[in-house]
């Protein structure tokens, strides 16, 4: 009987414990899926002179923070950085050197950042922005340049319902101001191909993603001109900066050693193979049913 009288205050207890946390405890059904913000970021020129490079004013930067629905009705705080603060950039020297740069977070980012209340929990908002990287990054010397975005707060845990982000990644060159010229009269010479770049670097606006409405025609004129041996500047003047890069080593016994993709679907698009940074191999590559495949443009 003792035994059963024990085994009754236990459990009393163990109610009591239960009760207290449903009432005092934290609310994780107001938690709900933890927003992403897409930072697309876009430039006007994928190509530049370096003597223009080292007065990089020219060079602002368009970003645009696309924050998909939230799905809940809990109101969320998007921050912008101030300035560049937010950026990651990446130089790649012809002879395959690598250099990052970035800005240290500092104190007295909170204090600057500019504050974004989002509310609808059905419907898509995006915002855009404009900075000026050359006051704080080195854009001078030649080569690839590679630039991303990071969020300083971003995904921080102990904001369960704080926004994730990501970001695109925009690729440039800087060239001399001979190969600059050089390019540019090469497309002085051949109108068609001027059009033909510009339709498929501005594909027409529409409720999905602009760039699956890349034309096919432009497509087809761009890879005429393009061949093996091409370099890395001439496809981002034609094609701009890429949507995925994909970077390989001798040891995967692959004979690229960095490829671009340019999505035109949401099941393909075009591909270019770089062997030290001249097109080895192009085309068509598209996804279906799982199975990667690949075709030449006729």
């Amino acid at each position: 009987m003792r035994k059963l009288k024990k085994t009754r205050s236990q459990i009393i207890e163990l109610g009591a414990v239960v009760l207290c946390f449903i009432f005092t405890g934290p609310n994780l059904s107001a938690a709900g899926p933890r927003p992403y913000v897409d930072v697309i970021i876009e430039a006007e020129r994928h190509v530049c002179a370096q003597h223009i490079m080292k007065n990089t004013i020219f060079l602002p930067l368009k970003l645009t923070y696309h924050i998909h629905p939230t799905g809940h009705d809990q109101a969320i705080t998007i921050s912008v950085p101030p300035g560049a603060s937010g950026l990651d950039v990446e130089h790649i020297a012809p002879d395959g050197t690598t250099i990052g740069q970035a800005i240290p977070l500092e104190i007295w980012w909170d204090s600057r950042a500019e504050t974004v209340e989002i509310r609808s929990p059905t419907l898509e908002t995006h915002f855009t922005t404009w900075i000026l990287p050359g006051t704080s990054f080195d854009f001078s010397k030649l080569g690839i340049y590679r630039i991303s975005y990071f969020h300083p707060r971003g995904g921080l845990e102990e904001d369960p319902n704080g926004p994730v982000f990501q970001s695109n990644t925009l690729t440039i060159a800087c060239v001399t101001q001979e190969r600059y010229d050089q390019l540019h009269l090469m497309l002085s010479k051949n109108p068609e191909l001027v059009l033909a770049s510009y339709k498929f670097k501005n594909p027409p606006s529409s409720t999905e993603f602009p760039k699956y409405r890349r034309a096919d025609c432009s497509l087809k004129k761009i890879n005429e001109f393009i061949k093996e041996g091409t370099k890395q500047d001439e496809v981002l003047l034609l094609l701009g900066s890429p949507d995925a890069v994909y970077y390989s080593t001798s040891s995967e016994g692959r004979r690229c050693d960095e490829e671009w993709f340019y999505e035109t679907s949401p099941a393909g698009g075009y591909y270019v193979m770089f062997k030290n940074g001249c097109v080895v191999d192009k085309g068509e590559y598209g996804d279906w049913n799982g199975e990667t495949a690949r075709g030449s443009l006729k």
